[in-house]
C-alpha cells in the first residue's frame, strides 16, 4: 500500500470531479476525519468516519495522517516506469497541485448553478442544445470543427457549454415576463432589423481590358453562353468555376459601379461594359428579389428572448449572487477563500 503527502482535499476533489463521484470534499480534523457528502435529493451532509454506507451513494476515504491512501491493486496503477507504478494518487495529486484551484471553483459555480434551477424546476431539455448547436455550426460552416480544436474542444464539451449557458440565462431571467405587447412594441420599433432588403442575383466575366471586354460582347452577340465564356476567360476564378455566379447581393455589397448596373437591369438583361478598380466587367442579371419584411410571428420567439436578456446575468454575476445565500465549505488551506463559510 503507497501512500504520498499531498493538499489531501485538493487531491481528492480533482479525483472526485474527474471520476464523477458524487462525494465533494474530504477534510482532516484534529477530532477525526469527516467527509461532505453530496446526498441523493441534492443535499449536503457532513459525517464522521465511518459513514452509514446506505446514505452515501459512492464514496472515497480520507484519514488524519493527511495521506492519500490507495487501495491496492492494477486498477488503481495509470502507468508503470521502469517498474516504478504511478497510482491515481499520484497522478490525480498533480493535477490537485496545478489545475485544483480552477477546477474546484468551477465545479461550486457550476453546481451553484445546477442546485438553484432544480430548485426552481428549470430544465435545459436536449432540443434546446441542439437547436443552440445548429445555430453555431451554420453560423461558423465549415469552421465549426476547426472552432472547437480551436478551444480545446470535443462537440460533446462545446455541449456541455452551450447547456450551462441555457440554464443561466434560465435561472436568472426566471422572473421576468414578456407579454405580447412588449414583443409587438419591440418589433414595430425595430422594424428595420426585420426587413430584407432588395436582392439581386447576378453573373458576370471579368477581364483585364476594354479590348477584351468588347470581344466578349461580340461573341455574346453571336450566340456564345454566358456560363462558358466565363468559365473560359474571367479573371474572377471564384466565380468563373459556377459560370461567373455571385449569387444574391443587396446594395452596398458591391464596388459601386457595378452595384449601380446590377440594380439598374431587367432579369435576364446582359451589360455593356462596365469599369472598375477591379479591371472591366459584363453582367448578367439572372434574378431579383424584392425587399420584403419578416412577420411579426416568425420573430416573435427571438424577440421575447432579446427583450429577457436585457435582465439576464451571465455566468460570473449570477454565481456572484448564488454564493451570498450558499454555504460553502472548502477544507485545502490552498483554497479557503473559495469558500463561504468554515466548519465549527
Amino acid at each position: 500500500m503507497m501512500a504520498r503527502k499531498r493538499g489531501l482535499a485538493a487531491a481528492i476533489i480533482v479525483c472526485v470531479f474527474a471520476l464523477s463521484l458524487s462525494v465533494e470534499v474530504f477534510a482532516e480534523q484534529d477530532s477525526g476525519t469527516f467527509l461532505v457528502v453530496t446526498m441523493k435529493d441534492g443535499s449536503s451532509e457532513v459525517f464522521s468516519v465511518p459513514v452509514d454506507s446506505d446514505k452515501v451513494e459512492s464514496a472515497a476515504f480520507a484519514f488524519p495522517d493527511a495521506g492519500l491512501h490507495e487501495l491496492e491493486g492494477k486498477h488503481n496503477l495509470v502507468a508503470i516506469i521502469n517498474d516504478v507504478p504511478i497510482t491515481t494518487g499520484d497522478f490525480y495529486g498533480e493535477i490537485s497541485d496545478l489545475v485544483g484551484r480552477q477546477v474546484l471553483s468551477y465545479i461550486i459555480d457550476e453546481t451553484l448553478v445546477r442546485q438553484s434551477a432544480k430548485r426552481s424546476g428549470i430544465v435545459v431539455t436536449q432540443a434546446e442544445v441542439d437547436r443552440e448547436l445548429e445555430m453555431y455550426r451554420e453560423a461558423a460552416g465549415e469552421n465549426f470543427n476547426a472552432f472547437l480544436t480551436q478551444y480545446g474542444m470535443t462537440e460533446a464539451d462545446f455541449r456541455r457549454t452551450l447547456e450551462m449557458s441555457l440554464l443561466v440565462f434560465k435561472v436568472s431571467t426566471e422572473d421576468v415576463q414578456v407579454s405580447d405587447a412588449d414583443i409587438a412594441e419591440y418589433y414595430e420599433s425595430h422594424k428595420a432589423d426585420y426587413t430584407i432588403p432588395e436582392k439581386v442575383r447576378a453573373s458576370h466575366i471579368l477581364v483585364e481590358t476594354e479590348q477584351d471586354a468588347e470581344e466578349i460582347i461580340e461573341l455574346l452577340a453571336e450566340g456564345a453562353d454566358f456560363e462558358g465564356l466565363a468559365r473560359e476567360r474571367s479573371l474572377d476564378t471564384y466565380s468563373a468555376e459556377v459560370g461567373g455566379d455571385l449569387g444574391y447581393f443587396p446594395r452596398g455589397a458591391m464596388v459601386v459601379e457595378f452595384e449601380q448596373a446590377a440594380f439598374s437591369m431587367a432579369v435576364g438583361e446582359t451589360s455593356g461594359i462596365v469599369e472598375s478598380q477591379f479591371g472591366y466587367h459584363i453582367l448578367q442579371v439572372t434574378d431579383r428579389a424584392e425587399a420584403e419584411t419578416v412577420p411579426l410571428e416568425n420573430v416573435s420567439e427571438g424577440i421575447e428572448r432579446l427583450i429577457m436578456s436585457e435582465y439576464a446575468l451571465d455566468f460570473k454575476e449570477l454565481v456572484a449572487e448564488l454564493r451570498r445565500d450558499s454555504t460553502i465549505v472548502v477544507f485545502d488551506p490552498r483554497f479557503a477563500d473559495l469558500g463561504t463559510t468554515t466548519l465549527p
